[in-house]
C-alpha cells in the first residue's frame, strides 16, 4: 500500500465520524422544534472545523508512523524517497476520484440552487450543501481507493 493510499484510507473513518457527530446533533431537534428553528450553524462549523483539524493530525500521524517504519525496515536514507514518491497511476488516480467528486458536487450544488429558486428553508439549502460536500469527499476517497485496488 501506498503512501498516498494510505493518506487517503484514513480520511474515510475521519469524515464518517465527523458526520455522525453532526446528525447526532441535528437529529434529535427534529422531535421537538419545526425544520426553520433547527438551529444547525454552530454545529455545522464545528463539524467542518472538526473534519479538518482531524485531517490534519491523522495526515501527520500516518506521515510520522510510516516515517518511523520506513526508516527501521527499509533504513533512515529511504524515508524522503518512499515518502515522496508518487508515480503516474498516482496521478491518475488523484484525477479521476478528485473528477468524480467534483462531479457529484456540482450535482449537490445545482439541487441546493434549485432549492433556493423554489424558495426552500435555508435550513434545507444549507443541507444539501454541507452534505453535498461531504458526500464529494467521501465518494472521491471511495473511487480513489477502488482505482488503487483494482487499477486505474
Amino acid at each position: 500500500m501506498s503512501f498516498l493510499e494510505r493518506m487517503n484510507l484514513a480520511q474515510i473513518p475521519a469524515g464518517l465520524a465527523v458526520m455522525i457527530w453532526y446528525g447526532l446533533q441535528i437529529i434529535p431537534q427534529f422531535d421537538t422544534r419545526a425544520v426553520e428553528d433547527i438551529a444547525f450553524g454552530r454545529s455545522m462549523i464545528v463539524a467542518v472545523v472538526a473534519g479538518i483539524v482531524l485531517s490534519v493530525v491523522l495526515s501527520i500521524t500516518i506521515s510520522v508512523l510510516t516515517a518511523i517504519w520506513v526508516g527501521r525496515t527499509e533504513g533512515y536514507d529511504r524515508v524522503d524517497e518512499t515518502m515522496s514518491q508518487e508515480d503516474e497511476r498516482d496521478r491518475q488516480v488523484s484525477r479521476l476520484g478528485e473528477a468524480r467528486g467534483g462531479q457529484l458536487l456540482a450535482l449537490f450544488t445545482v439541487i441546493a440552487l434549485g432549492a433556493i429558486l423554489l424558495e426552500h428553508d435555508r435550513f434545507w439549502v444549507a443541507h444539501i450543501l454541507f452534505v453535498g460536500l461531504w458526500l464529494s469527499s467521501l465518494y472521491e476517497a471511495i473511487v480513489k481507493q477502488i482505482a488503487w485496488r483494482r487499477g486505474v
